[in-house]
């Protein structure tokens, strides 16, 4: 990253935290401008998996103690988040659903991060009877995919579009949890439960087949309102290693071939361009998104990442040209929350959207550095400087 990016970065990082009303918590709001508040499971994983160490482990687990501390042993619902004051936030509706179930699988991915950052197995032992019992209650369909029965859709970045019937983000983070809970379940002796869930992880796995278009070579948004060629799942799965090698390279090479529809400023599209969701969740978004705005037909940071890993082997010129036009449009934008398709922003300063952004980034270095057969500690300014040292400037 440039120096400003850098700095950039930083700041956001920052400017998200506060400490909560118990004197103790290091509370990571989704932005720097205190628009979302409080910790949100989703939020929080992206931003330990983009900014990594930067986060301090001890941050972490006092984030999971915040949230899951505030949870009745065995409860099945996972809340949203947790405000600063100790508010529970657990997305209802106005008729008292749940609409959101991707909770319980970010609450799982971070502490599966808290792990791998050599945190102790026995605060996921401590608070397992929180974890595992919202997993649970996933609802799933007779062919083992999340069923979405509400009308809003499972994955919080999707909230305000009408998913309906099994969904496959939703999906994808489903297998994720069950093999990540395994995972954590190892590391405490228990091989039984680690064996359920790891086989249960499988089966959802496999069943994704169903919602592969094979004359497209990508994976279907869902099996009810829009059924549309889904551009982040795709490329997450792949990204994962959730789908086969051979659907993998299939993924990277419809990106490849329908780039324009998919990629802009480095940001990425939920489905391609021209089309829009057919389905908007008016029920509870009075004002319906406009047709290019916001979830519906932005481009996103937060998807960045997932396409960099991809498309990078097969193409890997195209992750460079992605890298180079993601660090400009972060610095120019502000690391907003989305670009519309009219260049218009909404909402600077968004922690997702800095740490993906700067995930995507990492990725593309580390692929360029290992192309050139450079060792030991290198320091590039940026990746356009990267690339104009190796191409003498073309």
């Amino acid at each position: 990253m440039n120096d400003q990016l850098r700095k950039m970065a930083t700041k956001c990082l920052k400017g998200c935290q506060s400490l909560a009303d118990d004197g103790i918590t290091i509370v990571y709001a989704p932005d720097a401008a205190g628009y979302y508040k409080g910790i949100y499971w989703r939020d929080f994983c992206y931003a330990l998996e983009g900014f990594g160490e930067d986060i301090p482990v001890e941050h972490i687990e006092g984030a999971i103690r915040f949230i899951l501390d505030a949870i009745d042993p065995g409860a099945t619902i996972m809340p949203k988040s947790r405000q600063s004051d100790g508010r529970l936030d657990y997305n209802r509706d106005q008729n008292g659903q749940f609409r959101s179930a991707d909770n319980a699988f970010f609450a799982i991915k971070v502490v599966d991060i808290y792990l791998k950052r050599d945190g102790s197995p026995e605060l996921f032992d401590e608070y397992r009877n929180r974890l595992e019992p919202a997993l649970f209650v996933t609802n799933l369909s007779p062919r083992h995919l999340v069923q979405n029965d509400i009308g809003s859709s499972l994955y919080g970045f999707f909230d305000t579009i009408n998913l309906t019937g099994e969904e496959a983000f939703v999906s994808v983070l489903f297998v994720e949890a069950c093999f990540k809970i395994a995972d954590a379940l190892k590391r405490i002796g228990q091989e039984n439960a680690a064996k359920h869930w790891h086989d249960r992880g499988m089966i959802t796995c496999n069943a994704l087949q169903h919602l592969w278009v094979e004359e497209a070579g990508m994976l279907l948004s869902d099996t009810g309102t829009n059924q549309q060629i889904d551009i982040w799942t795709s490329a997450y799965a792949a990204a994962t290693d959730i789908l086969p090698k051979e659907k993998s390279r299939r993924v990277a090479d419809w990106l490849e071939q329908n780039w324009k529809s998919a990629v802009r400023w480095g940001h990425v599209r939920a489905i391609p361009s021209p089309e829009y969701w057919k389905g908007a969740f008016a029920r509870y978004y009075p004002k319906i998104i406009p047709n290019g705005y916001y979830q519906n037909g932005g481009y996103w940071s937060v998807a960045a990442p997932w396409v960099m890993s991809a498309i990078i082997k097969q193409y890997p010129a195209l992750a460079q040209q992605m890298a180079c036009e993601l660090e400009e449009a972060l610095v120019e934008f502000k690391m907003p929350e989305t670009i519309n398709e009219d260049g218009s922003c909404k909402l600077s300063g968004y922690v997702a959207s800095a740490a993906m952004g700067t995930l995507a980034l990492k990725i593309a270095m580390q692929s360029l550095i290992e192309s050139c057969n450079v060792k030991g500690r290198v320091h590039i300014s940026s990746l356009a400087s990267l690339k104009k040292e190796r191409t003498g400037g073309l």
